[in-house]
């Protein structure tokens, strides 16, 4: 439980997250038991949390009384700090759908599907917040409250490592791209650091509108650089090990992910100075990262409704691989945890490119 702390009057600043977006919900109904231990038709409601900017999604399965719960509790933190508060009330604002004494009838499941929809897009708005208030500066009170909330979402709305792995990402690119890079707005005698023409084509980089830095320093035309990475790890001129930003950005994501020390929120803190370990550490550089990545589409035929699968943007891609319409596959995961084609277990994946 979140304890009482003194209020924080530090200002937050804005920090990458990506909005997410959840589908209307679905439910279907079992037997099972209930909390009497009495067998009885149990609903279940089925929503689809979706990420346009990670491009990412996975499926929620939850009861009624599990959401009732989790609200309950939030409404009801003791002395949670203003910062944590404020995150809160939106959320506790919201038309929450009334217990029934007599069971589920359509028009009940009907009112819980929609209600649950907007509770569920709200619960994930708060993490995104929670990771937000992390970045920015505030009080150690506040962000131990903000730890152990973001702990409970996390886990109440069953965020897979690919959702999380992929936020990392676009949080660690945004605070350090910039320390990487350089770009027009510099001078000229900033961005070539002493150095008058391109060492691979020889040309003069004095007033040239895009250079880039390598990791030891030495500076060269985009576009010349570019095709020397594809085929070399080292800087044209002091062969010193260099690697393009996207390896370096993976490598901390990895390094953050599989560090077990603190909390995840603290860890992704230091992301900064995790980046900069990352880029002067050899042997992690030479490991390189171990992460989910993009398996290529390998259907052109839905094998739920056997209809051609046309417009790849629309697709649901489970991590295994295999694509499927949005309905078919949320539709398939209402009842079955598996893939309907290789059976890897999973409710998660890509949005179609």
């Amino acid at each position: 439980m979140l304890r009482s702390r003194h209020q924080s009057t530090q200002s937050t600043k804005e920090t990458p997250s990506s909005s997410l977006n959840v589908d209307p919900a679905t439910f279907v109904v079992k037997f099972d038991l209930n909390r009497w231990a009495q067998c009885t038709p149990i609903t279940t409601y089925i929503l689809a949390l979706c990420s346009p900017q990670t491009k990412t999604w996975w499926v929620l399965r939850k009861r009624f009384s599990e959401c009732y719960a989790i609200r309950q509790q939030l409404v009801h933190l003791p002395g949670v700090t203003q910062p944590v508060a404020s995150m809160i009330r939106p959320m506790s604002l919201l038309k929450f759908p009334r217990r029934k004494i007599q069971g589920d009838n359509d028009e009940i499941k009907a009112e819980r599907a929609a209600g649950l929809q907007t509770f569920t897009a709200a619960l994930a708005r708060m993490r995104q917040e929670c990771m937000a208030l992390a970045m920015s500066r505030v009080d150690t009170d506040v962000l131990e409250q903000v730890d152990l909330l973001y702990s409970v979402l996390t886990t109440f709305l069953h965020v897979p490592l690919l959702q999380i792995q992929e936020e990392v990402r676009q949080v660690v690119s945004t605070t350090v791209a910039g320390s990487r890079r350089l770009c027009t707005s510099r001078s000229d005698d900033e961005c070539t650091n002493g150095h008058v023409e391109c060492s691979i084509c020889l040309e003069d980089m004095a007033g040239d509108g895009r250079l880039v830095q390598l990791t030891c320093g030495h500076t060269f035309h985009k576009n010349c650089v570019g095709g020397w990475t594809k085929c070399h790890f080292t800087c044209p001129l002091c062969r010193t090990a260099s690697y393009d930003e996207s390896y370096l950005i993976s490598c901390t994501v990895h390094a953050i992910l599989s560090d077990e020390t603190g909390t995840f929120l603290a860890r992704l803190r230091r992301c900064q100075a995790t980046f900069d370990h990352v880029g002067q550490s050899p042997g992690i550089l030479l490991d390189g990262p171990r992460l989910m990545e993009r398996s290529p589409v390998l259907d052109s035929v839905c094998s739920v409704c056997l209809e051609g699968l046309d417009d790849s943007s629309q697709h649901r891609q489970l991590h295994c691989g295999h694509g499927f319409p949005p309905a078919c596959i949320v539709k398939w995961l209402s009842s079955h945890k598996t893939c309907p084609v290789c059976r890897a277990e999973g409710c998660h994946g890509y949005m179609g490119s």
